[in-house]
């Protein structure tokens, strides 16, 4: 057994160690995926509206749905697009209620038609099955109700975009169940070139009897745009070329409506089709007519349509969609639309297949007339940029109301806004939280994305290519006229960085930090009943609470314990109104017990509706957390309170966060962790990335002036903000060695980040600037982008981006000359190895014991001896922390059992005798590998017998002693230890002719090579038999005087590297017959709890 676990084990005989749990971060991962359409319904006005391709395409791994104008090009990239969208899955569509067709059979006409079959060569990138899922996606739409207020359809899946035209006479599940299938049954046995398409256009069919499908599969952007083109081509009644093939797909009986029907998409004129007064006789234009077919249409000879026409001039040659002519003699109607007797102008909402000649050529207008109506038409762009589904003027009068964006959270679109009173300005409806700024597409947010005013002239407009701004526009910082009373300067410690494998600081060593003038200790615990528990951290938090110098702040929360499965609840639970008085009183009666300055909630977060592994949060949290804040305030009286806020407008807008800064002293704001490994395939994480995997720094200085505008514009004053700064990276594992720039990429998933591991950290994605500057002084690429922050990349595709000490001073100097409250590190003990770890683990980072190898055997046994020296050490060090936080959660017990007011305590003496004999258990076959075997003997015996007098000291009072004092008396004794370990550490690593020769001693003929200390079952048993035997055949002979150091010549007298268990009084397990030992058990099991409990009061060497 090696000598940490030996030591660990002797000591859990009578103390329970609880490794405290590290803290971490996240940060959301917001669904790029549209709702399903059993949510969204068929009708795609109530789908999500995305205004740039990139963002539409971003959820590529599911199959959608999409809807969109096909007259005006798709942008590639950028906003300036309208595109509605909703996820599909063949079967979802399948429940809806549906129609198998939109009038009788028998009023159908059914003729049989021939299909051309137009391809490219073939791609063998090309996924077979995503095409045919996306095929049959559509086809599911095409057999529901759906489809019958539009022409054209879109669906898009991985790398493929299908789009589907189908004419106004063309009975939509015709397509469906022959053309499709069919094609379907192709793909699966002939496979899937780069492109396809199947139409049924040419030989004299206008647009309503044109039909066509076309699969395209080239990848990005580019699928769907060429999907739109071609269905634009079949909506002017015109057949697609340019593929390279083209064959006779077949013949298929299709469906169609008989000219006497209903038109299938109902207009949004109030004037009926055929005009009847003193007027001629209409029918109107479809794409693809020319004046022989009207003719035919209106049932007359070519010459009595051209008599019957004769005031339009050049009719034949400048026919237009949707344009209305005579089919008997009379006047043409007037169809221009009338004002309301409101005053509201005659409205119309724009359809997929519209612009603006085809709706000002059925509604007897000019284009002219309909850019002139429009000028205060909501979101109205321009005849050169018409959106699908905005409701327009066709004559004069007051503006209408916008159509409802299904995702609109701000804004007059956003769903169930009703008009307001005449003269309400529309774009203050529905303000975004924490006065963010809100786009035209009814979307909060505080970048410039969303903060610049771009507007056209008409409300609710911007430029081609921005998304604009309509209400709280602007990023600049403000409510920062006056500089703070002084500038803070915060330092969080993380009491849990023992349990890590180096990287270890002790409080007490900020003491010597001048610059820091708050201290926050993290993290102190609530348990289920709202009590305040710091047993995890007692050893570091019984240092804190002597700190002098900064003011002592007690941290409760963090990641963990907000996000925990486990613990969760705790804190929700904690703000409900019946339990925040509770709450409140025992956090401030801790505090004031324990002589703090304060205390920081750091609450991640309230209102949070996305965190992993636990339900979605209360939507009243902020407001109950405002209500605990208040309340523990009043409790507090002048002590300080505080607590750390999110830099995300996400997590932040659940907080009430302009009230919250009237209660609080300060507020955290926590400026890092803008962007990890989490923003894998979130496309809102970084600009310009649709995947969110692009390399981008946590603590960029551009996003973090934007976070410092959002909470300056919510309310809160800069002098109570005190920002963040880290002493952490975010580090990631590159797509592609040597990229440089803002579009590499990085490799791994939301949840698993492949970057390499910190030796200390330990954790993927995360590591510490000692860890950084450590591997720098081997190896270093600097990375140079505009964010502010250092890029280190080593070992060709290992990327992390942090803050180094001179960009956190010129960070300091930016925010306090905005006048803002102060910094806030996170976290100290990140930033610089300690005094006992001049290298990490036993090896330097880059520097292992096999890099040695080389240089021969001798090289090699020397690193590896000097590793095991520090290790050990370490391991010694560590486990004092460990068990004294054992010691501590167990005070209770431990005051119960071992100081009861009786003038025999065989218990309490038992463990007074072992903690001043624990010392010299496991330093003397430390340092007793040594030579200097008086030395080491005198460094034993001094230190041992100062414990066991402390000890003396605790059982010879024998009355009732104070919680506080025994805490006191374990904590004296606990720094002993580490105080020795650290000196003798300090000593023997110095470099001088003495520490040379000590270590040569020590590391001499192997002893520190991979060297072990064990004992067995028969040491133990043997060293018991030994005392019982010097006790004259009795239990409880006791230890040795350890106050004496001349028992240390005894203990160590065969051999100084080791303390001999077998001993008499060393060891003190029971000893007796076997017989007396299971009488004793035997009749043991049959008493009740309370008789048990006082058997091992008067027998403490039951049972025997």
């Amino acid at each position: 057994m090696q000598i940490p676990i030996f030591i660990a084990t002797l000591l859990c005989t009578i103390f329970t160690i609880y490794p405290a749990l590290a803290s971490g971060t996240a940060a959301a991962q917001l669904n790029s995926c549209p709702p399903l359409i059993d949510e969204a319904g068929v009708d795609s006005s109530n789908w999500t509206l995305f205004p740039s391709l990139d963002e539409a395409l971003a959820c590529n791994h599911k199959p959608r749905l999409l809807d969109f104008t096909i007259h005006y090009p798709l942008r590639p990239s950028g906003p300036g697009n309208v595109l509605r969208a909703c996820t599909s899955y063949q079967g979802e569509i399948l429940n809806l209620t549906s129609e198998k067709n939109t009038s009788s059979l028998a009023r159908n006409t059914q003729t049989k038609s021939k299909l051309e079959l137009v391809w490219d060569d073939a791609d063998e990138r090309v996924i077979v099955p995503q095409a045919i899922t996306a095929l049959k996606e559509l086809q599911s739409f095409l057999l529901t109700g759906g489809y019958k207020v539009r022409q054209a359809i879109f669906s898009q899946y991985g790398d493929t975009s299908v789009g589907v035209y189908i004419g106004d006479k063309v009975v939509p599940s015709s397509i469906a169940n022959v053309v499709i299938e069919a094609l379907v049954m192709r793909l699966g046995e002939s496979g899937m070139p780069k492109r396809l398409g199947v139409q049924l256009c040419g030989n004299g069919r206008n647009s309503d009897y044109t039909s066509g499908i076309m699969i395209d599969t080239t990848p990005g952007a580019a699928s769907l745009i060429n999907a739109q083109v071609a269905v634009g081509a079949w909506s002017n009644a015109t057949c697609i070329d340019g593929l390279q093939h083209s064959t006779n797909f077949g013949s298929f009986l299709v469906d169609t409506f008989k000219d006497d029907t209903a038109v299938s998409r109902p207009s949004n004129s109030s004037t009926s089709k055929l005009s009847k007064r003193a007027e001629c006789k209409t029918i109107r234009v479809k794409s693809g007519d020319g004046c022989g077919d009207l003719a035919q249409r209106c049932g007359i000879k070519p010459a009595d349509f051209t008599n019957y026409n004769s005031q339009t001039k050049n009719l034949c040659s400048t026919l237009i969609d949707g344009q209305h002519v005579c089919c008997t003699s009379g006047d043409l109607p007037d169809f221009r639309p009338k004002p309301g007797p409101d005053g509201a102008c005659a409205t119309y909402t724009v359809e997929s297949g519209d612009f603006c000649s085809k709706i000002a050529a059925a509604n007897s207008l000019k284009v002219e007339d309909i850019e002139s109506f429009n000028k205060n038409t909501w979101g109205w762009s321009g005849c050169k940029l018409l959106f699908d589904k905005a409701v327009i003027c066709l004559s004069k009068g007051d503006p209408p109301m916008p159509n409802p964006i299904a995702n609109a959270e701000c804004g007059p679109q956003k769903p169930g806004t009703k008009k307001p009173e005449k003269g309400t300005d529309l774009a203050d409806l529905n303000p975004c939280p924490l006065n963010a700024c809100c786009n035209i597409w009814g979307q909060c947010g505080v970048t410039a994305d969303f903060c610049k005013n771009t507007t056209l002239g008409a409300p609710g407009t911007a430029k081609p290519g921005t998304n604009g701004c309509i209400s709280n526009c602007g990023t600049d910082i403000v409510n920062n006229k006056s500089p703070p009373s002084s500038f803070m300067s915060v330092g969080y410690f993380e009491a849990w960085n023992q349990d890590r494998p180096c990287l270890w600081m002790d409080v007490s060593e900020l003491e010597k930090r001048s610059e820091l003038t708050h201290v926050h200790f993290s993290f102190a615990r609530l348990t289920d009943s709202f009590e305040v528990d710091v047993s995890h951290v007692s050893y570091q938090f019984n240092k804190f609470k002597k700190l002098k110098g900064p003011k002592r702040i007690l941290a409760f929360g963090g990641w963990v314990d907000s996000t925990h499965p486990t613990k969760y609840h705790i804190l929700r639970n904690a703000v409900k109104m019946e339990n925040r008085l509770q709450v409140a009183k025992n956090i401030a009666a801790f505090i004031k017990k324990h002589d703090l300055d304060g205390v920081d909630i750091d609450w991640e977060y309230p209102g949070a509706p996305d965190i992993p592994d636990i339900p979605k949060a209360d939507e009243e949290d902020g407001k109950n957390y405002l209500g605990l804040l208040t309340l523990l305030k009043g409790q507090l009286g002048g002590l300080s309170l505080s607590i750390a806020a999110p830099a995300s407008f996400w997590y932040l807008k659940p907080y009430p966060i302009n009230n919250i800064a009237k209660v609080v002293d300060y507020i955290i704001y926590m400026t890092y962790d803008l962007h990890g490994q989490w923003d894998y395939d979130n496309k809102w994480a970084s600009p310009g990335c649709p995947k969110g995997n692009c390399l981008r720094s946590h603590v960029n200085l551009t996003e973090t002036m934007g976070a410092l505008a959002m909470i300056t514009k919510a309310g809160v004053p800069s002098t109570k903000v005190i920002v963040g700064i880290t002493s952490y990276g975010r580090s990631f594992k590159m797509a592609k060695k040597g990229c440089v720039g803002p579009m590499c990429t990085f490799l791994g998933s939301s949840t698993e980040s492949l970057a390499r591991k910190g030796v200390c950290t330990g954790e993927p994605g995360y590591i510490s600037n000692a860890e950084i500057e450590n591997i720098a002084n081997k190896q270093a690429t600097w990375w140079i982008d505009e964010s502010d922050s250092d890029i280190l990349v080593y070992n060709d595709i290992e990327w992390v981006a942090y803050m180094s000490d001179s960009t956190k001073k010129r960070r300091i100097s930016k925010y306090q000359g905005l006048n803002f409250g102060g910094v806030t590190d996170w976290a100290v003990d990140l930033q610089k190895f300690g005094k006992l770890e001049n290298s990490v683990n036993g090896c330097d980072q880059e520097d292992k014991c096999e890099d040695t190898l080389d240089s021969g055997p001798a090289g090699y046994f020397i690193l590896n001896s000097f590793a095991s020296i520090h290790t050990t050490f370490k391991s010694l060090w560590q486990t004092v922390d460990k068990v004294e936080n054992g010691m501590q959660s167990k005070l209770d017990q431990l005051v119960e059992t071992f100081a009861p007011d009786v003038d025999e305590s065989s218990e309490f003496n038992l463990i007074a005798d072992f903690l001043g004999i624990a010392v010299g258990m496991f330093a003397a076959p430390l340092f007793g590998k040594t030579s200097h075997t008086v030395d080491i003997k005198d460094l034993i015996a001094n230190t041992a017998s100062w414990g066991a007098t402390l000890a003396k000291d605790i059982q010879n009072s024998k009355r009732e002693i104070p919680k506080s004092k025994v805490a006191g008396k374990l904590s004296e004794i606990s720094d002993l230890w580490t105080e020795s370990i650290e000196a003798f550490t300090e000593k023997a690593f110095r470099g001088d002719d003495e520490s040379v020769d000590l270590i040569g001693d020590l590391i001499a003929d192997g002893k520190f090579n991979n060297d072990e200390l064990t004992f067995d079952m028969s040491d133990l048993v043997a060293g018991a038999v030994e005392g019982w035997k010097a006790n004259k055949e009795k239990n409880g002979g006791g230890f040795l005087d350890l106050t004496k150091t001349s028992n240390y010549d005894f203990l160590l007298e065969d051999n100084p590297s080791e303390v001999n268990i077998r001993l008499p009084g060393f060891i003190q397990i029971p000893v007796c017959s076997p017989e007396r030992a299971r009488g004793g058990w035997k009749s043991f099991d049959s008493l009740s709890s309370s008789q048990k409990q006082k058997v091992f009061e008067q027998l403490p060497y039951y049972p025997c």
